[in-house]
């Protein structure tokens, strides 16, 4: 099939996906909208307060050839618990201080859905535009390229070569690597949720580490072993996040009055 298709489909496939995803939380748990908003506030915000911090490690960057495997994995270290830190910072920050009507497990479910689905239509939507402008102007940036330096040559046909080579395989793996983020995002949501709830740290703090966790083990595991092996790693993580999800709607429930005064039951 037409690559273009394919990313165009890709995208289309997404945004309604998170769409459903919204309104099936509104309908079955009357969780407003505006939360949605607030989560995918979160999740921009977040990207804007740590992109100076990307910037000084893009600048920092030693070339490819002579990156050792130590940089490589310090700096990975560095990506994913900043990423942790920024983006449950900024949970926080919102449920705390102004989305203070979000206190219950459904509105953490469609904050978080808001979070997930914001960065999938913004991380899917930006690479389908990349290979869109690839393949439909491939040949005039080849040519503008070609006055600049062969590596750049180089990189453009690797990069056009690969979107050419796009099936549905491919498709489905971005699409499933969106699922595992939403639903990491979700259950990071509840346990920031209850941080704001307790009034304490501790939530947080395991939101932030479990957050780095994800990111570190998927993008390692990528780097050494493939594309593959990096979903298995993601998915493992999304069905433990799955059961956190199961366990923060039992923190949701009022606990029962005990002793002598303690209502009749029938």
């Amino acid at each position: 099939m037409n690559p273009l298709f394919l990313l165009v489909g890709e995208w289309i496939v997404v945004l309604v996906a998170v769409g459903l995803l919204a309104w099936q939380l509104h309908r079955r748990w009357d969780a407003g909208w505006h939360l949605w908003v607030w989560g995918a506030v979160a999740f921009v915000g977040a990207q804007l307060a740590r992109s100076p911090l990307l910037l000084g490690i893009s600048l920092l960057q030693p070339p490819p050839e002579t990156a050792t495997p130590l940089w490589e994995v310090l700096n990975v270290l560095i990506l994913g618990l900043s990423a942790g830190l920024f983006e449950e910072t900024a949970r926080y920050v919102l449920l705390r201080w102004v989305a203070r009507d979000a206190r219950r497990w459904a509105e953490g479910l469609m904050f978080g859905a808001g979070h997930g689905g914001m960065e999938a239509i913004l991380i899917v939507g930006l690479a389908v535009l990349n290979g869109v402008l690839l393949l439909s102007f491939g040949d005039v940036l080849l040519a503008r390229a070609a006055g600049t330096s062969p590596e750049a040559v180089t990189a453009l046909e690797e990069a056009i070569a690969e979107l050419q080579r796009l099936d549905w395989g491919d498709v489905l793996v971005t699409l499933w690597e969106r699922a595992i983020a939403i639903t990491a995002h979700i259950a990071l949501t509840l346990m920031v949720l209850q941080a704001v709830r307790e009034g304490t740290w501790r939530w947080w703090a395991a939101a932030v580490l479990a957050h780095a966790a994800l990111n570190i083990a998927v993008i390692l595991t990528f780097r050494w072993a493939g594309v593959l092996p990096a979903e298995g790693v993601g998915t493992l993580f999304a069905l433990a996040g799955l059961g956190f999800i199961r366990y923060a709607r039992t923190l949701d429930r009022p606990t029962a009055p005990t002793g002598p005064d303690s209502p009749a039951t029938v």
